[in-house]
């Protein structure tokens, strides 16, 4: 899918010095510079961002050069890493069988935490539905509390089908596989 760019500030005279392109038709980073008295100004954009990365001075093309080198080596190293996270959330699942217990916590003020068991499991789909979560140890102060969940003990006759084709997500967060003995920290607030 193309993009069109928002209007980026480039100052007059400034050249495209390098860019990063990883697989995509659009590039990852751009950075453009120019050259004056001994001096070079770059300014880099990243992504489709408006605002730049960075606009700055340097005192030789090797300074520039290690400054690029940097930004989109973590660049690469961020969506290497993203993939990785889609990889093992697209695999860590698919091994599950009807019964297996599965979790999501989320939460801005509180951490809440919301327990499914899976009901039925056809190839790479499976629908889950919630179950009931229990108090299984204090949590360190008098809103908190470490809850498991309780196989078998369903909320109510509403389940999420075709998770897999929906990666997991749910409306809060991701699913993770969990057993009857393991504890999840959760808060509220009165």
């Amino acid at each position: 899918m193309k993009y069109t760019l928002k209007e980026r500030y480039i100052p007059k005279d400034y050249k495209e010095y390098r860019t990063l392109h990883m697989l995509k038709e659009n590039p990852v980073a751009v950075v453009y510079s120019q050259e004056v008295d001994g001096k070079i100004f770059a300014i880099a954009y990243v992504g489709k961002a408006k605002n730049h990365q960075w606009h700055l001075i340097f005192r030789s093309r090797e300074e520039l050069d290690e400054k690029i080198d940097t930004l989109f080596g973590n660049l690469q190293h961020r969506e290497e890493e993203k993939k990785e996270r889609r990889a093992k959330r697209k695999n860590a699942l698919l091994g599950i069988k009807v019964g297996d217990l599965l979790y999501d916590s989320w939460g801005y003020d509180q951490t809440n935490v919301d327990f499914y068991q899976v009901i039925e499991k056809k190839g790479q789909t499976m629908k889950i539905s919630k179950i009931n979560g229990k108090q299984v140890a204090p949590g360190g102060c008098s809103m908190s509390a470490y809850v498991g969940p309780v196989k078998d003990s369903f909320l109510n006759d509403e389940y999420y089908p075709d998770l897999v084709k929906r990666s997991f997500s749910m409306p809060c967060g991701y699913l993770s596989l969990t057993t009857e003995d393991e504890q999840h920290y959760s808060s509220w607030y009165a």
